[in-house]
C-alpha cells in the first residue's frame, strides 16, 4: 500500500465492489417490486374466479327455489361460469410454478364439467323432473363448484409460498453483496490508514525576494549557501528509473540545440517541475547567463538578466559553492525550487534551477533527479564554455 499506484488500484477496487453491490441491490429490489405487482394481480383474478364460482353455485340452487325460473337464472349461471373460466386463463399466464399451472388447468376442466351439469339441470327443471334436478344440483353441481373454488385458493397459497421463498433467497444475496463490499472497503481504508507516511526532508527555510524583477512563481529563489541536509534516497519506482535512464540515453545521443530544448521538456516531466532554467558561466566565475529555459513565457525569459557569482540567490549560491541549493515553498510563495550546480572537470560552469510544486523541493528523489539532469547538461555544455567567452542566450523551450 506504500506505492501510490497500489493505493489508487485498491481504492478503485473498493469503488467497483461498492458499485457492484449497489447494482445488485437496485436490480433485486426492482425485480421484487415487479413480482409483488404480479402477485397482487394474481390475487385479484383468483378472487374474481372464486366469487364467480360462488355465484354459479347460488344460481344452480335458485333453479329449485319456489317462484324462481331457469329463464332468469340460466344466463346468470352461464355468465358466472364463463367469467370464472376467463379468470382461470389469466391466472395460468401469471402463475410462476408448474404445479400452479397444472392445478389451474385441472380447475378449467372442472369448470367445463360444471357447465355440462348446468345444462342437464336445466333440462330436468324444464321437464319438471325436480327429483333428478335436485340430485344433480346439490350433489354434482355444488361439489364441482366447491372443488374448483378450493383449487383456486390452494393455487393462490402456492404462489405466495413461492414468492416468499424467492424473496428470502434474494435478501440473502443482497446481504452477502452489501456485507462483502463493505468489508472489502473497510479493509482498504484500514490499509491506507496504516500505511507509513512518506519521509520528507525539512531543510532550513530562508525567505528572501526574487531576483531580476521576475514574478515569484517564475524565478529562481535565494537561499543560504549551506546545502540541504543529506539523507538516504527513497527508493523510486521502476517507471521513474526507466524514464530517467531513457533521458540519460537521449542526452548521450544529443546533436543540436533544438534537441536540447526537447530534452529539457522531457527532463521537466521526469522531475515533475513547473519550469527549468539553465544558467551558464565558466570556471573562472563569469556572470551566469540564462541560456535555455522551459515552462516560462517568452516575456519572462526576456526579463531574465545575468546573475553575478556573488549574488544573493540560489543560482549564484550553487554556482559559487558547487553544492545543491533548495528554496522551500512558503505560505506566500506557492512554488519551491531546487538548484543543482553544473560541474565540469575544471569546476562549476553553471546551475540548473527547477521550480517545483509545494513540497516536492523537499524530496530526496527530486534532488537526485535534478542533479542527474545537471550532470548530463555538464557533458553537453562543457565544450561551449571553453569555446565561447560569452554563451549565447537560447530561446525558451
Amino acid at each position: 500500500m506504500q506505492s501510490r499506484v497500489a493505493r489508487i488500484i485498491a481504492s478503485a477496487l473498493a469503488c467497483v465492489a461498492l458499485c457492484a453491490a449497489a447494482f445488485i441491490l437496485v436490480s433485486s429490489e426492482q425485480w421484487l417490486a415487479e413480482r409483488r405487482a404480479a402477485l397482487s394481480a394474481f390475487d385479484l383474478h383468483a378472487h374474481t374466479a372464486s366469487q364467480r364460482l360462488s355465484d354459479a353455485r347460488a344460481g344452480l340452487h335458485a333453479y329449485l327455489a319456489a317462484g324462481q325460473s331457469t329463464t332468469f337464472w340460466g344466463p346468470q349461471v352461464s355468465s358466472a361460469i364463463q367469467d370464472a373460466s376467463s379468470a382461470l386463463d389469466t391466472l395460468r399466464s401469471l402463475a410462476t410454478t408448474d404445479a400452479a399451472r397444472q392445478s389451474l388447468l385441472d380447475t378449467s376442466a372442472a369448470l367445463t364439467e360444471l357447465a355440462n351439469i348446468d345444462s342437464r339441470a336445466r333440462e330436468y327443471v324444464s321437464t319438471h323432473d325436480t327429483l333428478m334436478a335436485s340430485d344433480i344440483v346439490f350433489s354434482d353441481g355444488s361439489q364441482a363448484a366447491a372443488d374448483a373454488a378450493r383449487d383456486v385458493d390452494a393455487t393462490r397459497t402456492t404462489e405466495h409460498q413461492e414468492y416468499e421463498f424467492v424473496e428470502a433467497s434474494i435478501r440473502r444475496r443482497e446481504a452477502y453483496a452489501a456485507g462483502g463490499a463493505a468489508l472489502f472497503s473497510v479493509l482498504v481504508l484500514l490499509s491506507l490508514a496504516c500505511a507509513p507516511a512518506p519521509q520528507i526532508v525539512t531543510p532550513a527555510i530562508v525567505d528572501a525576494e526574487p531576483v531580476n524583477d521576475v514574478p515569484p512563481h517564475e524565478a529562481s529563489r535565494p537561499v543560504a549557501d549551506t546545502p540541504a541536509p543529506a539523507t538516504a534516497l527513497a527508493t523510486p519506482d521502476a517507471s521513474l528509473l526507466q524514464a530517467t535512464a531513457e533521458l540519460c540515453t537521449a542526452f548521450g545521443r544529443l546533436h543540436d540545440a533544438a534537441e536540447l530544448k526537447a530534452l529539457l521538456a522531457s527532463a521537466s516531466r521526469v522531475i515533475d517541475a513547473t519550469g527549468l532554467v539553465v544558467w551558464l558561466g565558466d570556471p573562472s566565475g563569469a556572470d551566469l547567463q540564462p541560456v535555455i529555459a522551459h515552462g516560462y513565457s517568452d516575456e519572462v525569459v526576456r526579463r531574465m538578466k545575468a546573475v553575478p557569482r556573488s549574488a544573493d540567490n540560489a543560482a549564484a549560491a550553487a554556482y559559487r559553492t558547487g553544492t545543491l541549493q533548495i528554496v522551500p515553498a512558503t505560505a506566500t510563495r506557492a512554488l519551491g525550487a531546487i538548484v543543482a550546480p553544473i560541474l565540469s572537470a575544471d569546476g562549476c560552469i553553471g546551475a540548473l534551477t527547477a521550480e517545483t510544486r509545494a513540497g516536492a523541493e523537499r524530496a530526496d528523489s527530486s534532488h537526485a533527479l535534478v542533479s542527474i539532469v545537471a550532470a548530463q547538461l555538464s557533458n553537453v555544455l562543457a565544450g561551449s564554455v571553453h569555446t565561447e567567452s560569452s554563451p549565447a542566450r537560447v530561446a525558451s523551450a
